[in-house]
């Protein structure tokens, strides 16, 4: 498995509006979306930042910040960490050109592996 970047965070959290703010206003974190319980931040590398609040559907599973990496072969990286002993919590979402999964390793935490592919042309 080959690690690329630093690719996404995900936070739960039961103050969403006073977390969202303080990444906007604070961080100075664009907002790329934002829907009740829900916002996504774009950090000037590419990589996203999410807030997700108690009544979000999204990420229900996430009960503490979670960090994602993106790699250049999901498929191949989940049977490595399958290999390893890992336990994939949320298996490959999302389609051809941007997927991810979540799993759990040894420290008992959810780490993300995602693949975006850039479309040729």
């Amino acid at each position: 498995m080959r690690v690329k970047a630093l690719h996404w965070l995900g936070t739960r959290t039961a103050e969403h509006d006073a977390t969202a703010a303080f990444f906007r206003d604070v961080l100075g974190l664009p907002v790329e979306h934002a829907e009740r319980d829900f916002t996504v931040f774009r950090v000037a590398d590419g990589a996203t930042v999410e807030v997700f609040g108690p009544e979000s559907e999204f990420n229900a599973h996430l009960t503490h910040p979670v960090a994602g990496f993106l790699v250049e072969d999901l498929d191949g990286a989940a049977r490595e960490l399958e290999a390893a002993g890992a336990t994939i919590v949320l298996p490959r979402q999302g389609d051809d050109e941007r997927a991810w999964l979540h799993f759990r390793a040894p420290d008992g935490y959810l780490y993300e592996l995602a693949q975006e592919r850039v479309p040729a042309g």
